[in-house]
């Protein structure tokens, strides 16, 4: 393991704002040269069990289920690579590394460099390039940034790991805050967690993708360049209490495609509040929460109180400041998912958008299919500042014939 460095020595290096060193950029073909997280103290790992720590690693809670951040400022990523962890951070702020008067700043993406694969490529973000797809916090391995010898991240990661909880952690301005990535297939065992932490100023706030049985609960994500919840391909998520706004793009995102639909959402409680609409560059989708890429089972019959529904939508408010509406679902796959939606409260500043909306478009192969029934559930919809209610509606009542809802 490198040397590692005092508290005292790291606080003294972060406040002198020392130049960057050529270790710390790597050029990737022409101009483009995007930063590494090598030299001691950037890369913190809790590492698998019956392992010794790699080299250029800062290695810490070795043994237990409980392990609390031991620095009151971490400069770097910190990896999970151990099944069965708690991680608390104790509210400790965790930060990417930053370098002055180098190639590192930057004022847009293209200046930031990519992958030798092409993919991914870096994001600027909060005026430096970050190593796209790397989180703050990252469970698990392996990580997609990770490119030979120069910019090393991967050293001796075991996998995909399960049964992790990340809490009460503030992390800030790296490509994405945490990065989850679970196992595929519905086998229940991922049970990933992230609870009770502040995501913001980065490019995505969270990342998780192909997990079940995990959730996210009581998670502040702002003021991200993006989206402050991009959730790809989960099954039995839960997304509950979290406080999500001011997000570039787009504030909570579940997406996947058809070979990999979503399955099993429960979706309350949530507190969201839209930023005004990018320009018209920005890259599809934009919106504020966004369902798609559902599927449907014939399990999900969602007709009486109890019953086992593929999407329950309750208890949110949603607050739309631009010309998309509170809501979207979109593109189901086979059977037109079951859905609870309950009890929301959803209001649109924009003139004359409908509150919630179903829209079917030139991307859409399916489109969600949702009964009338499933307004009727006391959802209560505001348009403008007025306290003016108004029902809540679709753009395209033809399209909610024949789904199911719980009565």
């Amino acid at each position: 393991m490198g040397t590692k460095l005092s508290l005292g020595i790291v606080a003294s290096f972060l406040l002198a704002g020392t130049a960057a060193s050529a270790g710390n950029l790597v050029s990737k073909g022409g101009s483009s040269q995007v930063p590494t997280y090598q030299g001691t103290n950037r890369k913190f790992l809790i590492k698998a069990p019956g392992t010794s720590c790699p080299s250029d690693f800062t290695c810490f809670c070795d043994s237990g289920a409980q392990c609390v951040l031991p620095w009151s400022l971490v400069t770097g990523t910190v990896i999970v690579d151990r099944p069965g962890v708690t991680l608390d951070c104790q509210n400790r702020m965790i930060q990417p590394p930053r370098f002055a008067d180098s190639r590192q700043e930057c004022t847009s993406s293209d200046q930031c460099g990519q992958h030798s694969s092409g993919s991914p490529k870096h994001a600027c973000v909060s005026g430096y390039c970050q190593l796209g797809g790397l989180g703050g916090i990252t469970i698990g391995g392996p990580f997609g940034v990770d490119d030979g010898s120069a910019i090393n991240i991967d050293v001796n990661a075991t996998g995909h790991v399960q049964d992790v909880n990340i809490r009460n952690c503030k992390v800030r301005n790296h490509y994405a805050g945490v990065v989850v990535q679970g196992f595929e297939g519905d086998d229940g065992l991922d049970l990933n967690e992230v609870w009770a932490s502040e995501l913001r100023t980065g490019h995505i706030g969270l990342s998780m993708i192909s997990t079940d049985r995990s959730n996210v609960f009581g998670v502040n994500a702002h003021d991200n360049a993006e989206a402050g919840m991009d959730l790809e391909y989960n099954w039995s998520l839960e997304v509950v209490t979290n406080h999500v706004w001011a997000n570039g793009l787009r504030q909570i995102y579940f997406h996947g495609s058809r070979e990999r639909p979503n399955r099993w959402l429960r979706i309350g409680a949530n507190i969201v509040t839209s930023t005004f609409r990018p320009d018209s560059s920005a890259p599809w989708p934009i919106g504020n929460v966004l369902v798609y890429d559902m599927q449907g089972t014939l399990e999900g019959q969602c007709e009486s109180e109890g019953a086992l529904c593929d999407i329950f939508f309750e208890s949110n408010t949603i607050t739309a400041n631009n010309d998309q509406g509170s809501v979207e679902f979109r593109r189901s796959y086979n059977n037109g998912p079951s859905v609870l939606l309950r009890d929301n409260f959803m209001r649109q500043y924009w003139p004359f958008v409908d509150v919630l909306i179903n829209r079917p478009s030139a991307f859409d192969p399916e489109t969600f299919s949702m009964g009338s029934r499933c307004w009727d559930k006391d959802n209560v919809c505001f348009r403008g500042d007025s306290n003016q209610h108004v029902t809540c509606v679709t753009n395209f009542p033809n399209e909610f014939t024949n789904s199911r809802c719980w009565y």
